[in-house]
């Protein structure tokens, strides 16, 4: 424990001639932060990542789009 500390005197506020602290401030919660944080990302990275994933998606796809031309081409 720090017994040294002392509050300063700019927390003070006085309401009907009684003395009383003021609220601490809260610090912002880690939703507000990493949403803030995610708002300016996200704009940035999410037409690059998109088009990633269309691409990884058609690779993917093209195998088996080709496996059942394949199979269409047997069954005839």
């Amino acid at each position: 424990m720090d017994y040294h500390f002392h509050a300063p005197a700019g927390d003070l506020r006085a309401a009907n001639n009684r003395l009383q602290l003021a609220p601490p401030a809260l610090p912002p919660s880690f939703r507000h932060l990493s949403s803030e944080f995610l708002a300016t990302e996200m704009k940035r990275d999410y037409l690059a990542e998109a088009s990633f994933f269309a691409v990884f998606v058609g690779v993917s796809a093209w195998p088996i789009v080709s496996m059942l031309q394949a199979l269409a081409q047997l069954a005839k």
